[in-house]
């Protein structure tokens, strides 16, 4: 299945929540991310498509069903339609629990000595991808050895991006 496909390959990924609206930027990057993966033999990830407008979505339907490999698109919205011909695989993915959230917290910060992944964990209900732009976004913020609160800064900047999307 999809998870099988996804541990056995790297995946590489364009965001369209972080690119304009134009429909040929989106079309740029989706073709020069299905090159990399058809050359690499990984897994192209389109994330937030849920943020496209509607001539997005169309661009990006006409797109997948050019590519001749299984393609993961991401919605933060539950039934987000493509107009595609190919085959569509819906899969919800709810918010980890705070264990998980502990243990996702824990990897990507590698070192987490002095870092209060707990409270992290439980405080923010953010799942994979938050937690490692929270990690990402803390470590751009700060040249020193990261803290509980560079993290706190770096989950409220990620807040912060998404909030003003709307």
């Amino acid at each position: 299945g999809l998870a099988a496909l996804v541990h056995q390959k790297r995946v590489i990924y364009i965001d369209v929540a972080r690119m304009s609206a134009a429909t040929a930027e989106l079309e740029e990057a989706f073709v020069a991310l299905r090159r990399e993966c058809l050359l690499d033999g990984a897994v192209p990830l389109v994330a937030n498509i849920d943020q496209l407008s509607d001539d997005g979505l169309k661009a990006l339907a006409r797109l997948l069903d050019q590519t001749p490999i299984s393609v993961v698109a991401t919605s933060g919205v539950v039934g987000s339609e493509l107009a595609v011909q190919r085959r569509v695989m819906r899969l919800a993915m709810p918010i980890p629990d705070v264990e998980t959230r502990t243990a996702l917290w824990q990897r990507a910060l590698e070192d987490s000595d002095g870092i209060d992944v707990e409270m992290l964990a439980s405080r923010y209900r953010i799942g994979a991808g938050g937690v490692f732009r929270a990690v990402t976004d803390a470590r751009a913020l700060t040249s020193a050895r990261l803290t509980t609160k560079d993290l706190i800064h770096g989950v409220r900047n990620g807040i912060a991006e998404r909030l003003g999307e709307l």
